[in-house]
């Protein structure tokens, strides 16, 4: 692309890096969940000089990088219900099949609570429709809301392509759970997000807050309590501090 007028430039890269996250924000749950899962899988596996996948060894810094709890003989089990030929090493379909093995075990509870919640709202719980997803949003999530808008929060989540040229919209019961865990069907409302104070100031020009564990010189559960936390938040420009007083025998702390 070339364009002439130098103004023009940054305004239209700016323009360009907007839609690039304008679409990210659309792009069903699923499939931003594929998307990092092939990003982690190229990182790993171009470490690895026998095979194009991923080794036993390197999955644990991708199990840390996810949070999930799982210890090394678990890992371990679980690595090798997925690699049946015992090769060692998982190409990228194993290396999905695991993550999901994981995820299972992580959310068990959730799963089990979310499939009774799908069968009472759907008379096929492989499947809800726009007429129970509209039941669900009314009682569930106490909001109001049209067919339109929900046949159109189908489409944008749904993993079939072809799935509006069906009679009436629905979600899969993966579709379904993606879309509650999803970005868009986050409670926080995306306008507070915006930033609209002059933020190009030196730091000290604004009121930073402290937390309430300031006083503390490590970890919250073992450190010990000093006001010289204190001190230093406000030489290093904090304005704002937050004080907590402990009463023990009369005596303030």
């Amino acid at each position: 692309m070339t364009i002439g007028d130098d103004d023009i430039c940054p305004k239209r890269i700016r323009n360009l890096f907007k839609c690039v996250k304008n679409i990210a924000e659309w792009v069903p749950f699923r499939v931003q969940v594929d998307i990092l899962l092939q990003r982690e899988f190229d990182e790993y596996s171009s470490q690895c000089q026998h095979c194009k996948g991923i080794y036993l060894k390197d999955l644990k810094h991708c199990i840390t990088r996810h949070h999930l709890k799982l210890s090394s003989s678990q890992l371990k089990k679980l690595f090798y219900d997925v690699d049946q030929n015992f090769t060692g090493c998982l190409e990228y379909d194993g290396y999905v099949s695991l993550y999901n093995k994981i995820s299972n075990i992580q959310t068990s509870i959730d799963s089990s609570y979310l499939d009774s919640l799908l069968q009472s709202y759907s008379n096929d719980w492989k499947k809800i429709n726009i007429d129970e997803l509209k039941e669900f949003f009314t009682k569930e999530q106490k909001i109001k809301i049209s067919f339109q808008q929900i046949s159109d929060i189908v489409l944008r989540n749904s993993l079939d392509t072809l799935r509006h040229y069906e009679t009436q919209a629905y979600f899969t019961r993966t579709e379904f759970i993606d879309y509650l865990f999803s970005k868009e069907n986050s409670i926080w409302n995306e306008f507070c997000s915006d930033v609209t104070h002059d933020m190009n100031q030196p730091l000290n020009h604004y009121f930073i807050a402290s937390s309430h564990n300031t006083y503390l010189t490590g970890d919250q559960f073992k450190s010990e309590s000093s006001v010289e936390c204190y001190i230093r938040c406000l030489r290093l420009g904090c304005r704002c501090i937050e004080c907590e007083y402990l009463f023990k025998n009369k005596d303030i702390y």
